[in-house]
């Protein structure tokens, strides 16, 4: 294992080795990737693998570090995993666009200006500091990292001394960083289990030779056969045989403590009413020495991460679209009420006043890159551009469509602007002028529903209810290469693979295609399961994965390479999706449906991730998660848009229905210890 695990661009290289020698000087062991390679999946499980076995994760910070993908990700996997973080300072940013993860540990600068050993003092001294904590931090990750890669297999778990360090480090952990992961806790708590399971057996065996014993004494002393000194010792073996029974009843009323526990962790996700209701249950029925056991379980599940919703009311009608802006503090919806409302993420209020102009339904909106404008598509054949800092219009509305506007989008560079329209064009606007780009993009025979930028910017693609995917270059404006033809119906939507290599599409004719971009050709057969219209698709953020949304109630995840399902469909709603979209770190899906509900579901598993998000009366028309990944967002007929936080505390609410059900507060307060407020969490959440 590595001291330290050193995180850079490739611009900063000659100082990183720089870094390295003085570190290997002094005894450190470091581990860098060299090898000057995009990550492929296989190298990234490796440089994964690496900071997890790493004590510490140290980031150069560069304006290069900034942008990098491969950096990002090897922040994001190092603070998901709760490595201590070094951040070193090498090259000038922008506070604010330091990554929250580094920007909230203190700084070693090593600028060319700053005095290179004496920041190194101060490395050492930061590398250095509670050694022991976090190389048992990074021990019991590893551990448990391999637990959960073989299947949990009962081998892996700790065993006696080893788990007694683990479980006294543990109760060490309020006072120490970083703070151990929910997968840590996991382990020691299953390790626990099985070490107390392995101790009943032996009392049960112990019990068997008790009773064997206390046979042959019986028959001794029907015999007679003892003297004084023999009745004696039997007498203190029947006293003995008394205080292990005790202890054999002690034992099993911890284990099925334990076991309550285990099986409302195993509850936890699907059925979190009965989960808490039976590590209740479990704490009721702990001897003394191990209520604190049960106790700690229950606490972790009433801060477990799950969802909880913030209503969005203004709109008179129908939502059909929203969208965060790139910071995420900012939200846009619109519908069929013609107006446009930005609203504040953090407080859920209002961002100004309505954005007015339309004169018909709004189809969707999108904001530039820089987050300076926010563009809207309506069924008043216009597309507007609003100043989102002040709410008021960018110049005049855009203007040349002769039928509803049905999407638009941004280029990646924010200079150009895309729309789609019924009258079966596609327009480029020049967003600094507010002119056409060139001439409209004629072809499709019928209306086009929606267009997407690849990832570079050169191509623009469009669906269209001519039942064919369009590719147009966007410096030329000229189309690229013939029509992609295969689709037997309406094209609901496309989307480009996050490398630009593929296009996919999804159909009323049931069906979603992969296209390959430069040669235009459809990418091995259509990807059939769906029995109703396709009406969204979504590429995970590594693009290895594509899910589907469709009428037939279900959605469908499908491995990208091999064009195979991933898993069985996704079921769970009872009406059509209408979308689908993946969280920034694609572990997440979201789905949108017309049973006015939203679901969330693991990607790694298939499986729902807790139960529905339920609030909305309507058909819910879309979901976008935010920029962090921390919210997700749906808009729904109801008139209401809702914010779903994916951290916060919610379960509580279950907790004080059962508290409600079962105890009085005293009671609750009684098992929970003084730590769990009972009035002021209740009243927050029992008021709405």
């Amino acid at each position: 294992m590595a001291d330290v695990f050193i995180s850079y661009a490739r611009e900063d290289q000659d100082f990183v080795r720089k870094l390295q020698d003085a570190l290997e000087e002094h005894n450190r062991n470091t581990w860098i990737d060299w090898k000057d390679i995009p990550l492929t999946a296989k190298w990234k499980q490796e440089v994964f693998s690496a900071i997890d076995q790493a004590d510490s994760f140290a980031a150069v910070i560069s304006p290069d570090f900034i942008v990098s993908k491969p950096c990002q990700e090897e922040l994001d996997h190092a603070a998901h995993n709760h490595k201590r973080m070094v951040p070193l300072w090498h090259r000038d940013v922008d506070d604010e666009e330091v990554p929250p993860d580094l920007a909230a540990h203190q700084y070693v600068y090593l600028r060319e200006s700053d005095d290179f050993e004496d920041s190194f003092e101060r490395l050492l001294k930061a590398l250095d500091t509670d050694m022991e904590w976090v190389h048992f931090h990074t021990r019991l990750l590893v551990r448990a990292k391999e637990w959960d890669k073989g299947g949990r297999d009962p081998s892996f778990l700790l065993r006696g001394k080893t788990l007694e360090e683990a479980e006294r480090w543990q109760a060490k952990e309020a006072e120490e960083a970083p703070k151990l992961t929910s997968l840590q806790k996991e382990y020691i708590l299953a390790s626990r289990q099985a070490e107390t399971d392995l101790q009943r057996r032996q009392t049960k065996r112990q019990r068997t030779l008790l009773g064997a014993g206390a046979l042959v004494l019986m028959v001794v002393m029907v015999l007679g056969l003892l003297s004084f000194w023999q009745w004696r010792e039997a007498r203190s073996n029947a006293q003995e045989a008394e205080a292990n029974a005790q202890e054999a009843r002690m034992q099993a009323k911890i284990a099925l403590s334990r076991q309550l526990t285990l099986q409302s962790s195993e509850l936890q996700e699907i059925q979190p009413d009965a989960s808490l209701i039976l590590n209740v249950e479990a704490l009721r029925r702990a001897p003394p020495m191990a209520k604190d056991e049960a106790r700690f379980a229950l606490m972790n599940k009433l801060t477990r991460p799950y969802h909880i919703s913030t209503q969005l009311t203004g709109h008179t009608d129908w939502v059909k679209t929203v969208a965060f802006s790139p910071d995420g503090k900012l939200l846009a919806s619109a519908g069929e009420d013609k107006t446009v409302r930005l609203w504040d993420v953090e407080s859920g209020k209002p961002h100004g006043e309505p954005l007015k102009g339309h004169t018909n339904r709004v189809n969707e909106v999108a904001f530039s890159p820089d987050g300076e404008l926010l563009a809207s598509a309506g069924w008043d054949d216009t597309v507007r551009l609003w100043d989102v800092d002040t709410g008021k219009p960018r110049g005049e509305p855009l203007t040349g469509h002769t039928d509803w506007v049905s999407g638009v989008a941004f280029s990646p560079d924010g200079e150009l602007l895309a729309s789609a329209s019924r009258d079966s064009t596609v327009r480029l606007w020049d967003v600094e002028s507010g002119k056409p780009h060139g001439e409209p993009l004629k072809g499709h025979t019928d209306w086009v529903n929606g267009v997407a930028f690849s990832p570079d910017g050169e191509l623009l693609a469009s669906a269209s209810d001519d039942k064919t995917v369009r590719l147009w270059d966007v410096e030329s404006g000229k189309p690229h290469g013939e029509p992609l033809k295969g689709h037997t119906d309406w094209v609901n939507e496309v989307a480009f693979s996050p490398d630009g290599e593929l296009l996919a599409s999804a159909s009323a004719d049931k069906t979603v295609r992969l296209w390959d971009v430069a040669t235009g050709k459809q990418r091995g057969e259509p990807l059939y399961g769906h029995s109703g219209s396709v009406n969204g698709v979504a590429f995970s953020p590594d693009g290895e994965l594509l899910a589907s949304a469709s009428n037939d109630e279900t959605v469908r995840l499908w491995d990208v390479a091999s064009r195979d399902l991933r898993g069985e469909p996704l079921k769970g709603h009872t009406d059509w999706v209408s979308d689908v979209a993946f969280s920034p770190d694609g572990e997440l899906l979201a789905s949108a449906s017309a049973d006015s509900t939203v679901r969330l579901w693991d990607v790694a598993t298939g499986k729902p991730r807790g139960g529905p998000l339920t609030g909305h009366t309507a058909w819910v028309n879309t979901a976008a998660f935010s920029p962090d990944g921390e919210l997700l967002a749906s808009a729904s007929d109801d008139e209401t848009v809702r914010l779903w936080d994916l951290e916060v505390e919610s379960l509580v609410a279950d907790a004080c229905t059962i508290a409600n059900r079962n105890l009085s507060p005293d009671e609750w307060s009684s098992f929970v210890g003084p730590e769990f407020d009972y009035v002021r969490t209740c009243s927050r959440f029992l008021a709405g």
